[in-house]
């Protein structure tokens, strides 16, 4: 490693800390009291695993003071940027933009702040995890650090599944349809998407239609606050006073999302790479959503990989 490389990983964690550090005087948000709480006196079983098991066992192992929460969130943060910086010099574009961009972007503070979503940095973790793992030839090291990124990312959030449609897209951008991470992946995706379909059939029939009709696609009427409020924690809207307008703006700019980068895989397959990153990651959340409310910052996590990937191929 350089002297320019430590010196900007130095930067970048410094400013993080920075960033975050009056979060680490802050009390708890919203419910996160009653979680930790219950999660440090009862915590959960091993058997039958189940999703957020990972996240429960989290809270579990730390005390259950707010300080020492929120540090277990910026540390995790930090992690995960420095595994997208990772990822971007792998894909050969600029890597410390990739890291700054996803370390200090405004949308990442309710993740990290909402301690009882901690959920999403550590299906984030996971997530990028297996997708660097299998960037790298097949041992018997980078098996089990596959296998348990796979444990990590969907114990811990249902929204990691986007690993098992990201896998087989990076591997088919490398070239690499006729190796051992292949057949995984494809092996992987298979399983996920019978699991999946019987998860969302059940969904379905326990919650009413009309709770479903517009719930799926309210992405953007979290941008639209951000137009206004863009620092900080947005508001989260019921479904009923987000406007038809905005309803139908969701699924079409998600769709716009496909669209652009479809058409940039004939020159950029990096920039659609990463376009493909953010359209994936918000599928299942815009598939299976929250009756009751839009989708909120924290849900938005794991899309922000593709976001810095995206500045940091263009910058490249």
């Amino acid at each position: 490693m350089s002297l320019k490389t430590g010196l900007i990983g130095l930067a970048l964690l410094v400013g993080t800390w920075l960033l975050y550090a009056p979060m680490l005087r802050h009390p708890y948000l919203y419910e996160d009291v009653r979680t930790v709480q219950q999660m440090t006196t009862q915590p959960p079983a091993l058997w039958p695993p189940s999703s957020r098991m990972v996240t429960s066992w989290s809270y579990a192992l730390l005390p259950a003071d707010a300080p020492t929460q929120h540090a277990a969130g910026v540390w995790l943060h930090l992690l995960n940027g420095a595994l997208v910086g990772l990822l971007a010099w792998r894909f050969g574009v600029t890597w410390w933009l990739a890291a700054g961009v996803f370390l200090w972007h405004p949308l990442a503070v309710q993740a990290v702040a909402y301690t009882a979503q901690r959920s999403e940095l550590l299906a984030a973790t996971g997530v990028l995890g297996a997708i660097l793992c299998v960037l790298w030839p097949p041992t018997l090291w980078t098996l089990v650090l596959f296998v348990l990124s796979l444990v990590l990312g969907l114990g811990a959030k249902e929204s990691a599944v986007a690993v098992v449609f990201l896998l087989p897209l990076v591997l088919l951008t490398q070239d690499r349809m006729d190796d051992t991470w292949w057949w995984l992946s494809l092996t992987v995706s298979a399983g996920a998407v019978v699991i999946g379909a019987s998860f969302v059939r059940q969904f379905a029939l326990d919650t009413p239609a009309s709770a479903l009709q517009w719930a799926q696609w309210q992405s953007t009427a979290i941008w639209r606050e951000l137009v206004g409020w863009p620092f900080g924690q947005a508001i989260e809207h019921h479904v009923a006073d987000v406007s038809r307008f905005w309803q139908w703006l969701a699924l079409g700019s998600w769709l716009g999302v496909g669209g652009l980068a479809y058409v940039a895989w004939q020159k950029r397959w990096r920039g659609a790479l990463a376009l493909s990153w953010v359209w994936l990651a918000l599928l299942p959340r815009l598939l299976v959503q929250t009756p009751s409310s839009t989708l909120t910052e924290h849900q938005l996590y794991l899309a922000q990989v593709g976001v810095a990937l995206v500045i940091a191929e263009t910058y490249s």
